[in-house]
């Protein structure tokens, strides 16, 4: 339980950061460690957290640590954007962006975000394919951010079996818009 300074505090988009920290910490040896991190709390307004201005964002990862797996384990990283704009009425595809530097296998899960009273409400569907990353938003309908959770799984072939060697897990807001017209110049 200790407390590591952020590295670097960039705006991002009103009034949201994208916050780096970074540490080394040796632990003891084998066995499953929690790394997690609760953040200040959320913008106010997220449509799917209730009182969302007064939740902390909770993020947390899986690490194993297995003598049997070879050359050691790094968490995936993820490249894609955690703040994105969509329009309403329209089909929104978002990637992470993740990849993994030990060429784990990955698989992707919508999770729960803390306090989350649900998912993103759509016309249609909210989904996730568990191989490529893409979550599918096809026709959000209300304006306004929305957040979901990806817990994204790494597995790797030990002893001709896929083990899961660790998870991470990625907070995204989405900021539904209206739909503006282009006027047609002459």
């Amino acid at each position: 339980d200790s407390t590591i300074p952020s590295l670097m505090n960039c705006p991002v988009f009103n009034n949201i950061t994208n916050c780096i920290y970074n540490c080394l910490h040796t632990y003891p040896g084998p066995g499953n460690y929690m790394i997690s991190a609760m953040l200040s709390p959320r913008i106010a307004g997220i449509n799917n957290i209730t009182n969302s201005q007064n939740t902390i964002m909770y993020l947390s990862s899986l690490l194993i640590i297995n003598p049997f797996i070879f050359p050691g384990n790094n968490s995936p990283q993820g490249a894609g954007p955690l703040y994105d704009q969509a329009l309403v009425n329209s089909t929104y595809i978002y990637n992470a962006g993740t990849f993994d530097n030990d060429g784990d296998s990955l698989s992707y899960h919508l999770t729960s975000c803390n306090q989350q009273t649900s998912y993103p409400q759509a016309t249609t569907s909210f989904t996730i394919d568990s191989v490529t990353g893409d979550v599918t938003w096809n026709m959000p309908y209300l304006l306004g951010p929305h957040n979901f959770c990806i817990l994204i799984k790494e597995w790797r072939s030990v002893n001709n079996l896929m083990s899961m060697v660790g998870y991470t897990t990625r907070e995204v807001e989405v900021e539904i818009v209206p739909f503006m017209s282009v006027p047609e110049t002459n």
